[in-house]
């Protein structure tokens, strides 16, 4: 290739996110866990038989409230998540103008197992799953969220905003997977897999607020 070309496609690339911290999920070890992102990663596991009796994860992000800590200990934040206490955490707000957005998911990863049998693996699933998602909150409602609707300095002023969507839903998903190794020679290898899921919905929210006037 051009090194005039090379030098192009470098300056003008463009930034991109990305999921992270996926652990071991593309591990040769992973097992169940790797055919939530790509069932064609149970043909290449190394052992012959994987399996899950129970699973729970959570996951909670938000641009606008935020624990801050001087010290941290492991073994005292366990204890006080077991206990529903914060601690010595302290919880900051940011005072930053703009919209906010959060995003909360949980599951429940029930029975799963991932068998290896030679260029073909057989695998098998059920997980029930939730996902709340919220945008377009301005700065003066999210105080208003987090500190109730008596928050003082705001009290008296009046409020327009506009584009405002919460969305949430939750189900169970029940399914089979099936991966087979296509061509493996030297260091190329060649997979391919497919899963079939059941889903059984539980609940399903969407709202919109084109102009909100509070």
């Amino acid at each position: 290739m051009d090194r005039s070309l090379s030098l192009g496609m470098l300056l003008f690339a463009l930034p991109a996110l990305a999921q992270e911290q996926l652990g071991i999920a593309n591990s040769n070890y992973a097992g169940t866990d790797a055919v939530a992102l790509n069932p064609a990663r149970l043909s290449g596991q190394w052992p012959w038989m994987d399996i899950r009796v129970l699973g729970v994860d959570a996951f909670a992000w938000n641009d606008h409230v935020f624990l801050g800590r001087n010290t941290h200990n492991f073994w005292g934040d366990l204890r006080g998540g077991l206990n529903g206490t914060l601690g010595d955490f302290t919880v900051n707000s940011s005072l930053a103008p703009g919209k906010r957005e959060a995003f909360v998911s949980a599951a429940v990863h029930g029975p799963a197992i991932a068998v290896s049998m030679g260029r073909s693996s057989f695998g098998a699933h059920i997980s029930t799953r939730l996902a709340t998602s919220a945008v377009g909150i301005s700065a003066e409602l999210a105080r208003f969220l987090v500190n109730g609707v008596g928050y003082g300095p705001q009290q008296g002023i009046r409020y327009e905003d506009g584009n405002v969507r919460i969305s949430s839903a939750a189900w169970t998903e029940a399914g089979i997977s099936y991966a087979r190794i296509l061509y493996s020679h030297g260091y190329q290898l060649i997979t391919a897999g497919a899963t079939v899921d059941y889903l059984m919905g539980h609940h399903g929210m969407a709202v919109r607020f084109d102009k909100l006037d509070y």
